[in-house]
């Protein structure tokens, strides 16, 4: 018995005859076609399938309603590209339950509170 091919839900046009992907299929027209394989010559059909996902955040300030802020936690940059003396390197930041509100704080003035 021959070695099974994924050629379903994949983020590639996979030939189901020798597994030979296709690249850059997001370039290919329409929502479905024909093929043929450039490595092994047979022909065959491919299908889209197009997945559409949603996130929602609440509004507190729209709502007048009170921030449910996380704790303070920590952040340090690890970064290169931003070593600078006038990049803040180590600040705090505390993020809203309910909405996607976000507050940073310096290291220096988390200390001072």
């Amino acid at each position: 018995m021959g070695k099974s091919i994924d050629c379903e839900y994949t983020s590639e046009i996979v030939c189901p005859y020798c597994g030979e992907e296709v690249g850059d299929s997001w370039e290919f027209e329409g929502e479905d076609g024909e093929w043929e394989c450039h490595e092994c010559e047979k022909t065959f059909n491919w299908y889209r399938t197009v997945t559409v996902e949603y996130s929602t955040t609440g509004n507190c300030e729209k709502n007048k309603e009170d921030h449910d802020f996380t704790d303070w936690d920590l952040l340090q940059y690890s970064d290169e590209e931003h070593i600078d003396s006038e990049v803040i390197k180590d600040f705090y930041l505390r993020k809203c339950k309910k909405c996607d509100k976000t507050e940073y704080l310096r290291l220096k003035d988390f200390k001072e509170n």
